[in-house]
């Protein structure tokens, strides 16, 4: 008998570990979109679209709370949506942009990042204008969301052939594997799409270990003695920006598009 209850007792904890496999290998898929909505801004055309390019989960705002492992979010309403949707869309958008959309007949897309969650907001002032944000708007969710994460180079030399055969810049990253403060902006800065799209289509991105032997000359070159450090480099190696310690992607942003705006000259923060 005791036999038979060890041999039922591992087949159930046989089985625990495959679901929590499988739920593993389902979450190391494509991410995929959450749609927050109520009864009267839902919209069939809306996730049909979006189906068209990542996996689609309907829900809504009482189920907000049950799906918070997602990356992306799409929540149709304002701050005055019923049914609970009001109530998540302002501890998003800012007390101006509520009040803006309560006060203008103008409809609108925020795209807002917290942590490691996107959030895009498609809203008016009323169910029309909603309407109106969904099917004129809804191009931008597509092109904002990155096809693919960040690819970076790890050789120095590589990345400014690259730089110069693209016309590019080089963004380089030097970081150490146990720096709270590298694994962050790994986790939530370099994952943020506004930063994927520039640093895959503007940049030539660079990541450099600051502890590995094959990088010390670089290191000593740019006077790297801490981490994380960011630096914006042009195909000759000539610094054209850099920062040391840790940013998130807002920040990030716009050091990012204020140095491709304006011409080559040498800040460091």
């Amino acid at each position: 008998m005791d036999g038979k209850v060890f041999k039922e007792e591992a087949i159930t904890c046989d089985m625990k570990w495959i679901w929590i496999l499988l739920l593993f290998i389902l979450m190391l898929g494509p991410p995929k979109i959450v749609v927050v909505s109520n009864s009267i801004d839902y919209s069939p055309e809306l996730i049909e679209y979006l189906q068209q390019e990542r996996e689609v989960i309907s829900i809504t705002a009482d189920q907000f709370s049950e799906y918070q492992q997602y990356q992306y979010y799409v929540i149709l309403g304002g701050p005055d949506a019923p049914e609970g949707i009001g109530d998540i869309v302002t501890t998003i958008l800012s007390t101006q942009e509520q009040e803006f959309l309560r006060n203008t007949k103008e409809y609108n897309l925020f795209i807002r990042v917290k942590g490691s969650n996107t959030y895009f907001v498609l809203a008016g002032a009323d169910r029309e204008q909603t309407k109106l944000a969904v099917d004129n708007l809804k191009d931008d969710i597509v092109e904002y969301i990155p096809k693919t994460p960040v690819k970076w180079i790890d050789d120095f030399e590589e990345a400014l052939e690259k730089a110069k055969k693209e016309d590019k810049l080089v963004y380089i990253d030097f970081y150490t594997e146990w720096c709270r403060y590298c694994i962050k902006m790994e986790e939530e800065t370099y994952t943020d799409p506004r930063i994927v799209q520039l640093l895959t289509e503007e940049f030539v991105p660079l990541k450099l270990n600051r502890e590995y032997p094959e990088h010390q000359d670089i290191v000593k070159q740019y006077n790297i003695y801490r981490q994380p450090v960011e630096l914006v480099v042009d195909a000759d190696g000539d610094v054209l920006w850099g920062h040391t310690g840790y940013l998130d992607a807002d920040e990030l942003y716009f050091y990012l598009m204020a140095l491709l705006s304006q011409s080559r000259g040498f800040f460091f923060l």
